[in-house]
């Protein structure tokens, strides 16, 4: 069959759109490249930086590699960067920080936030994660940034993200041509994206070989728990969610769960972050529920790429002071 030329686009917009209309047309094409899975996989270990899987995935990546075709290859490189800089520009990060010894434990890399009209053009939310841990991937490699080289960096994945048919072969394949750095890099999944605990049997068995490990976020859902995984060694760490200690103030019923619940990661020595440490008032009864890894705004602020070494020095003194304020018995005043 005849394969459209792609047209180069000063509009990344337009640009994408071609990629979705040409990938909608050639899906006979797949069929038709016997070596299409060792051809798919070259061409994405050479641009696995590159942000438009969707475009580098899939049948589309069989025409690249045909003759003829490289041209299209070349427009998808040249405009991959442009949405680069629009994904770069949406990154945020926060530390997380370890009260008992005084440092930064991890990197959360935080959800987009902005005008949606700054967002890239594709809304599929597979194609938006995946876009999202293209560029994570890139930076990582080439940032300057003292903290990539220190602490483990954390990526939370869409329960939406997770229960795609494709996800894990698609995730393996990224993982796979990409040199991952170390510290690791560690996935966030809410315990009900996790279909049982086969399941994320099968999803640790499938990161560790890679350099990856697992995070689990309790959405405070009715049917799971994060007290079923809590005995799981292999999870790198726990999130309570903001919701948990903001209603600590006025809610008996949150405190007695965060307490419970760090309690119980004290016993099997497992990480429990609490998020949502905004003010010195919640602070407090962060230190009162017995939290050792906290993070939220009080300890420090999202920010961009730029400021990432600064905003992790500010917290590991932050951290620093407070474990020194604890030793000499002291309260932290906000």
């Amino acid at each position: 069959m005849d394969c459209p030329k792609l047209i180069a686009s000063s509009s990344v917009n337009h640009v994408h759109s071609q990629y979705i209309g040409l990938a909608q047309q050639i899906q006979g094409f797949r069929r038709c490249c016997a070596a299409f899975e060792l051809c798919a996989y070259n061409l994405f270990k050479k641009c696995s930086q590159c942000i438009n899987l969707s475009a580098l995935n899939g049948c589309l990546i069989g025409c690249f590699v045909m003759d003829g075709y490289m041209d299209m290859y070349e427009t998808a490189f040249q405009c991959s960067s442009c949405l680069d800089e629009k994904w770069i520009n949406l990154l945020r990060f926060r530390p997380i920080v370890d009260l008992e010894a005084g440092d930064v434990l991890a990197i959360n890399l935080l959800e987009p936030h902005g005008d949606e009209q700054k967002q890239p053009a594709d809304s599929n939310p597979v194609n938006q994660f995946f876009g999202r841990l293209s560029v994570l991937m890139k930076v990582w490699h080439s940032s300057d940034s003292n903290c990539f080289n220190q602490y483990p960096l954390i990526v939370k994945v869409p329960a939406s993200v997770v229960s795609d048919s494709g996800f894990m072969h698609r995730l393996k394949t990224c993982l796979e041509v990409s040199e991952m750095p170390s510290p690791p890099l560690v996935l966030q999944l809410s315990e009900t994206a996790l279909e049982s605990m086969s399941y994320m049997a099968e999803f640790i068995d499938t990161l560790m070989p890679l350099g990856v490990r697992l995070s689990l976020y309790d959405c405070l859902a009715r049917d799971m728990s994060l007290l079923s995984t809590m005995g799981i060694r292999d999870v790198y760490s726990f999130h309570l969610p903001h919701s948990v200690i903001q209603a600590m103030p006025f809610s008996q019923v949150s405190r007695r769960y965060a307490h419970g619940m760090l309690g119980l990661s004290s016993q099997l020595n497992q990480r429990v972050v609490l998020e949502g440490v905004d003010n010195p008032t919640l602070f407090g009864y962060a230190q009162m529920v017995g939290a050792r890894y906290v993070q939220g705004d009080w300890i420090a602020a999202g920010v961009e790429l730029e400021c990432l070494d600064e905003s992790c020095s500010t917290a590991r003194l932050l951290a620093r002071e407070i474990r020194q304020d604890c030793l000499s018995g002291s309260e932290v005043q906000g």
